[in-house]
């Protein structure tokens, strides 16, 4: 039965996985995305943690023909020989027309990284939160509905400005990992 409670991996993991998303520092200008060699078009950021066996991926694709448009997946495998596959997580997202007169800044990199920054262990890992954000713009609302499933989890996440939705995104995680 899907929950948004169910442990989706070993608390190590999450620790680990909670860590690489901190250092993958999405904001302009702080970026530690390099163009990946092995899928023309995507940006990559590998962290390996220096104290437990893991090492995590992001890659992401944009496209500033199709503004506010973005996709990408995040890996986390285990830090050996072998680097199986532990964690798969797939992203896709954009603004919406509203959020597209707003702009990529205003949205990305001002509030979308303030509420993922602020909610690091609570976001995009198929929990339900609403967080709240008030700046000279207005009112800002950020909005994850999710669920874990037999298979990981799944988000749906939004930012809405004033009440008009600006911002939606869509993930699914997969967990290799036997028992969760």
């Amino acid at each position: 039965m899907p929950s948004s409670e169910r442990e989706i991996m070993s608390p190590d993991l999450f620790k680990h996985y909670v860590a690489g998303r901190n250092q993958a520092r999405f904001r302009t200008g702080e970026s530690t995305y390099t163009s990946d060699p092995s899928l023309p078009g995507f940006k990559v950021f590998k962290w390996q943690n220096p104290d437990l066996p893991f090492l995590y991926e992001d890659r992401f694709a944009d496209n500033p023909e199709r503004p506010g448009n973005f996709g990408g997946f995040e890996i986390n495998r285990a830090n050996s020989e072998k680097r199986e596959m532990l964690t798969f997580y797939n992203y896709s997202g954009g603004l919406t027309e509203e959020g597209l007169k707003v702009g990529e800044i205003e949205i990305y990199d001002n509030v979308l990284q303030s509420f993922l920054e602020e909610h690091v262990e609570e976001v995009r890992f198929g929990k339900n939160v609403r967080f709240t954000i008030e700046d000279k713009v207005g009112t800002w609302v950020y909005e994850g509905k999710g669920n874990t499933e037999y298979y990981g989890w799944v988000d749906d996440e939004s930012i809405t400005l004033n009440g008009s939705e600006v911002y939606k995104l869509r993930g699914t995680g997969l967990v290799f990992v036997p028992g969760f």
